[in-house]
């Protein structure tokens, strides 16, 4: 059996699932040997790296990695000029709620972010699914809001490890189990009328 996904979007995927982790990563272990500002300088090299890579690799940047690693730049920056390590570590907090605002910002204009996905991916989208997505758009949207609030806390209340397995690890699984959650208690309610 062939894959139908060729070697270009099998990195382009992977770039998506990976993208900002290495940074993260990079702060996480020089951060725990040399210090803060050791971890937010690897951030930003680990970050401007990825990119060019990316860039390498694929001949562009996905928009998921542009946006997280301009983030890094940016916070890693004033956390340098602040001598304050907690601003990089608010760099996903930034991201899940500018994402989240995205998202409940498609809703209000009509045109949400799921329901748009879907429609590019099938022509004719059967009508109960676009219902749907209209209605998780916005859900999503809050939840991604509230994990971006936990990412606040984490930054700086969290140890840099704890933080780097939330960013890593415990978001995107929280954000899974949630949307299992919301087919299940949609689909159940759905039987129950």
């Amino acid at each position: 059996m062939t894959d139908s996904l060729t070697p270009r979007k099998k990195r382009s995927s992977w770039f998506v699932l990976m993208g900002g982790l290495l940074p993260v990563i990079a702060f996480t272990v020089f951060e725990e040997y040399y210090g803060p500002m050791a971890g937010v300088i690897a951030g930003i090299v680990f970050g401007c790296g990825e990119m060019i890579y990316e860039y390498w690799s694929l001949k562009r940047i996905q928009g998921v990695t542009l946006a997280s690693n301009a983030m890094v730049i940016v916070l890693g920056g004033f956390s340098l000029w602040k001598s304050d390590g907690v601003l990089f570590k608010l760099q996903p907090a930034f991201l899940f709620m500018g994402f989240s605002a995205f998202m409940i910002g498609s809703s209000l204009l009509k045109k949400p972010f799921l329901v748009e996905m879907m429609k590019k991916q099938h022509e004719n989208p059967p009508e109960a699914s676009l219902k749907y997505l209209s209605a998780l758009n916005v859900r999503m949207g809050i939840c991604v809001f509230v994990l971006g609030l936990i990412g606040v806390h984490a930054a700086y209340y969290w140890t840099t490890p704890q933080w780097a397995a939330y960013k890593a690890i415990g978001a995107p699984v929280l954000m899974i189990v949630y949307m299992v959650l919301d087919i299940f208690i949609v689909s159940r309610l759905r039987r129950r009328n």
